[in-house]
């Protein structure tokens, strides 16, 4: 059985040396007819020798726009010369410096005595000054004229802090500026609409940015009209909040941080992918692409929020790279937010600079992807020239390679099978892991200690990726993480369950787990005890939130979380609390993570595996029937698994094409299924 093209994948391609109308047509025609690739995104760099945006450029580009109609492919706009996305192969700065990223830097003054007279820096605009001794503060800005501070303390040892927007020194667009990144794609997507209009909704159907991020800033990414956005959202100055995003600034520092930061994160998520997702739009394709570093625990200093990165976003995407499993605990977070926000579809950037890839661990990647709610595959990559020597980023995933040339037609051919039924249809879960954003920021500030690169602090118990993992992989059963902010606006409670009223797939949790949490939100809490009130099951692992991300919430926290849980903190061993409604409270040390198991085993999820198998993953879609993909990480394995919901179960080798007979028994609810996977097998079955 051999699926639709569109569903085959679609891999970057390197210009690795100057192209030429042969070279192109070489590739193209072979990949597409060896491989059964289904298009291209074109990577160029300096190694191509083309000046980006060039006649030249643009001329062969155009030629592989018609090549790629004459043999029915499609082509996705990668934005950039080389990545990370925003510079446009410097064109952004030459043409439009002050769209560049800005950075946010904090100086402080003291004084003898209490008097203050100094110059304030000239070199950016002040964003906040700020007096401070201890946890007091007072905004300054009122003693500020001129470029000077003439200011007179309480008392004596306070000191005043300056936060000043200065240029970053980084060539890279503002990610928090939507004039900005519309400046980005005016030297970017603008030009290829200009030359090529004709093939925008059909040859080319979508666009790719990559890796944007915060690092390139010192992780202090900021922009001139943040406080002006503070206002609008919270209806007051942030000025005298500034000071948490470097100290702990007392019982206002979990609000304070969660709401510069959330803030922050709004404006990426509208500033740069918002921004590219209008044009798209406006354009007829869609948008995809994925920030760098997914797989950091606290994202507070890459993109801000990794799941909000992908609110407006068709397409969320992650990336898979340099070793086999280094991102595995990300993709439930990038997928879940197309579960969050309603969409259909989530990338995968695979095989990326991962040399001596075998085939098993392709398949082994692939099955992780997939059970996790990826189901478009970019292969990293196909070169234009694959002449070792030129081949920055191992391996060279077409026709040419002795190796990977026999694998990929029969691997394309897999997924394209599996991804036909993945792509289609709604994600069904009962169980859900809230995304403990509000905890995370809470706990990052700007000076922090570690390596820029890594994203913000992190701690032992901060374990949301570590527990999901162990969920999937360990205890065999899929979940949804979801964010506070869609929680709050969007759940729909049932009679012991929990649903999202904005998104389509089927989302009704019977069961809630909260990860290890420092601090939470009262109106997250308020909707989880609704949810426990209408009978819900509620279970907390490693650590209890103990601050309010509202002013004063503290004590209120304290109390819901004794309220729910019987107790204030998590202790050496479980503990359940039953409440009227028929909801319960669990609350779990990490130790004992296990005890899940049992949890779920009582609670009628839609899928169930009776004993677990340490390797086994699947994920549950359904469109007009109910569709399983079951997938074998580990050694061989046989499990029962019940379905719930059907009266019948076909099975289909995804590999092969073959179907598969299934041996099963209807029990109560639906179909209780022998399954047995042999080590690099997988199985689709439908109900």
């Amino acid at each position: 059985m051999e699926a639709n093209k569109k569903y085959y994948p679609r891999p970057l391609w390197f210009w690795n040396e100057k192209p030429t109308k042969e070279s192109i047509r070489e590739v193209m025609e072979n990949c597409a007819r060896q491989d059964k690739y289904a298009g291209f995104g074109i990577l160029p760099y300096d190694a191509c020798k083309l000046d980006y945006m060039g006649e030249e450029y643009l001329r062969l580009y155009g030629f592989v726009l018609r090549e790629a109609k004459r043999l029915g492919l499609k082509i996705c706009l990668y934005d950039e010369w080389w990545f990370p996305s925003g510079w446009a192969g410097g064109i952004l700065q030459r043409e439009h410096p002050e769209a560049c990223a800005k950075r946010l830097d904090m100086e402080e003054y003291t004084a003898e005595g209490k008097r203050f007279s100094l110059a304030l820096p000239q070199d950016g605009k002040v964003m906040a000054l700020v007096g401070m001794k201890g946890t007091e503060r007072i905004d300054l800005s009122p003693f500020a004229a001129e470029g000077r501070l003439e200011w007179e303390a309480p008392a004596e040892n306070w000191i005043a802090l300056c936060f000043i927007l200065r240029d970053s020194g980084w060539n890279h667009v503002d990610y928090l500026s939507a004039e900005a990144v519309q400046k980005f794609i005016d030297c970017t997507h603008e030009v290829y609409y200009r030359h090529f209009s004709e093939y925008f909704g059909n040859v080319i159907d979508s666009a790719f940015y990559d890796e944007p991020q915060f690092y390139g800033a010192e992780g202090r990414m900021w922009t001139e009209k943040f406080n002006e956005r503070f206002g609008q959202k919270y209806g007051e100055s942030p000025a005298v909040y500034y000071p948490a995003l470097f100290y702990d600034i007392g019982e206002d520092t979990a609000f304070a941080r969660n709401a510069l930061l959330s803030v922050r994160a709004d404006l990426y998520a509208e500033g740069f992918p918002g921004t590219l997702q209008k044009w798209c739009t406006a354009h007829g394709i869609s948008l995809t692409g994925h920030v760098d570093q997914e797989e950091v625990e606290n994202p507070c200093g890459m993109t801000g929020d990794l799941m909000k990165s992908f609110r407006y976003q068709d397409i969320p995407g992650v990336d898979e790279i340099m070793f086999e499993g280094r991102a595995s605990s990300a993709y439930k977070v990038v997928s879940s937010a197309a579960v969050n926000w309603n969409k259909q579809l989530t990338m995968c950037e695979c095989f990326g600079a991962m040399n001596g890839l075998t085939e098993d661990a392709m398949y082994r990647e692939s099955y992780d992807l997939f059970t996790k709610g990826v189901n478009l595959f970019v292969p990293h990559a196909v070169w234009l020239s694959a002449e070792k020597e030129k081949i920055i980023f191992q391996p060279e995933l077409s026709y040419r390679d002795e190796y990977y040339g026999k694998i990929m037609p029969r691997y394309c051919d897999y997924c394209a099978r599996v991804a036909q039924y993945l792509q289609e249809g709604k994600q069904v879960n009962s169980v859900a892991v809230l995304y403990p954003i509000e905890s995370l920021q809470y706990m990052y500030t700007m000076n922090w200690e570690g390596d820029k690169y890594h994203g913000g602090p992190t701690d032992e118990k901060n374990n949301y990726m570590r527990l999901g993992q162990y969920i999937s992989r360990e205890l065999n059963q899929d979940f949804t993480f979801v964010h506070p902010e869609v929680l709050q606006g969007s759940a729909k409670i049932g009679a012991g369950t929990l649903s999202l009223a904005e998104t389509e797939h089927v989302q009704n949790y019977k069961v809630i787990v909260l990860p290890g949490m420092k601090a939470v939100s009262l109106k997250t809490l308020r909707v989880l005890k609704a949810f426990v009130d209408a009978g819900g099951i509620l279970v907390a692992v490693s650590e209890l939130p103990g601050r309010a991300c509202e002013r004063g919430g503290d004590a209120d926290v304290a109390a819901l979380c004794e309220e729910l849980f019987g107790v204030r903190q998590i202790g050496a061993a479980k503990h359940r609390k039953a409440h009227k409604g028929g909801g319960v409270c669990y609350c779990l040390p990490y130790a004992q993570r296990g005890c899940l198991q049992e949890i779920f085993q009582g609670a009628g999820l839609d899928t169930n595996v009776r004993t677990p198998v340490p390797g086994l993953q699947y994920i549950h879609k359904r469109a007009e029937k109910d569709v399983w993909y079951f997938a074998n990480l580990g050694e061989d394995l046989s499990a029962e698994a019940v379905l719930q919901g059907i009266s019948r179960a076909e099975g289909l080798n995804p590999k092969t094409g073959e179907r598969v007979a299934l041996q099963y028994q209807i029990a109560p609810g639906g179909a209780a299924l022998a399954l047995s996977l042999r080590k690099g097998e997988s199985l689709l079955i439908f109900g």
